[in-house]
């Protein structure tokens, strides 16, 4: 087919995977005929440029391919006026695969009527497949109309396989805000945007798709995955210099202390100088730098407001967040080096444990650990 932008198709060609080589697609056409998937391999062969081969893949197929076989060769080696297309339709028709293989009604398509636009036109057969006989087979002006209908028709059906003909555009926003108003299911919609949303595409839709597929996430308590989804979608929207473009989201966890549940945070605002002004004594000495970085012994092991020391593990009775005595980071369990400096705690009666410590315990009773607390932290 003559055109002004060969070199245009051949990247189009390229883009939708379809560049070849010749021993490349005699590969593919090998292992489709292995799956026994010979009227695809003959549809590939003829939509490629070798009608020839197509006629060999049809006679190697079932016994019911050897009359299309036939009949294709008759149309490779005789002009169009010789074949009378009335009897070959009314002899094609009646094959017994004609009305479920696509590509068995494409090639007989070809046969029958030798219009390349009949069958790019046969919307059972592949998107994929159907643009790339249309990069192939038709001039400038009827490939440009083409592609346009077949844009508008995948926007108006919410066709996903119009992403191949939209690419990274507001057309493919479109296709999937369809889909999703058809089908009720954003996840698809979600992942496949956030290949290029918000790096490359600003749409409000993209921003709701994502937002309802997290909270999704989060109602059916998928927290591993929500973190998953959420560390992915940014790791996506870096652009070239790896700035994100989304913005970080809000702080979800923070530490507060059991005793005037001040956030542990660097806030002077909450820090002891501010307690300084009380009138009478105070056991908190002034000072202006953040008492979870200061040097000293006491850094990171108090509240910044009250003074109040971390908690000691009831098991051991070891200060929790400070280097254990038994070194847990040697054993050679990796479950205890892994849990060995994490604190829990009970939510009921605040009382603290190593982690490993705590799952030791609860396996073997149901109280907790302190003297005298009756809680039943193993059934909170």
């Amino acid at each position: 087919m003559e055109t002004s932008k060969p070199q245009h198709r051949q990247l189009c060609l390229a883009i939708c995977g379809l560049v070849r080589t010749t021993a490349e697609l005699d590969l593919d056409l090998k292992d489709l005929e292995e799956e026994g998937r010979h009227t695809t391999a003959a549809a590939w062969a003829l939509f490629e440029g070798f009608p020839k081969r197509a006629v060999e893949i049809l006679k190697k197929g079932r016994t019911d391919l050897l009359f299309i076989a036939m009949a294709l060769d008759i149309k490779l080696n005789s002009s169009s006026a010789v074949i009378d297309a009335g009897e070959w339709s009314k002899a094609l028709e009646d094959h017994p695969q004609m009305a479920e293989d696509p590509y068995l009604r494409a090639i007989y398509g070809y046969i029958s009527s030798g219009n390349w636009e009949a069958i790019a036109n046969e919307t059972a057969l592949p998107l994929l497949d159907r643009v790339g006989l249309a990069l192939r087979k038709f001039g400038d002006a009827q490939l440009t109309e083409w592609l346009s209908k077949q844009m508008e028709e995948a926007i108006r059906t919410g066709d996903i396989e119009g992403i191949v003909l939209a690419g990274i555009t507001d057309h493919t926003a479109d296709i999937l805000a369809k889909y999703v108003e058809k089908f009720m299911e954003y996840q698809t919609a979600t992942l496949i945007m956030s290949f290029c949303h918000p790096r490359y595409i600003d749409d409000a839709r993209c921003k709701a798709w994502h937002k309802a597929y997290r909270d999704f996430l989060q109602r059916h308590k998928e927290y591993i995955l929500r973190v998953k989804f959420e560390q992915q979608s940014n790791i996506k929207s870096r652009s070239r210099d790896g700035v994100p473009v989304n913005r970080p989201p809000p702080r979800q966890i923070t530490i507060r202390c059991l005793k005037c549940d001040t956030m542990t945070a660097n806030d002077l605002g909450n820090s002891g100088a501010l307690l300084t002004s009380a009138p009478g004594p105070s056991s908190i000495m002034s000072d202006d730098r953040n008492q979870l970085a200061v040097t000293g012994g006491i850094a990171g092991l108090c509240c910044p407001k009250c003074g109040s020391h971390l908690g000691r593990c009831a098991i051991c009775m070891e200060v929790v967040g400070v280097p254990r005595s038994d070194r847990p980071e040697q054993s050679n369990d990796p479950n205890i080096r892994r849990m060995a400096n994490f604190p829990t705690f009970c939510l009921k009666c605040k009382h603290v444990t190593h982690m490993d410590h705590s799952v030791d315990w609860l396996s073997r009773h149901t109280e907790c650990p302190v003297p005298e607390c009756r809680c039943q932290c193993n059934q909170q």
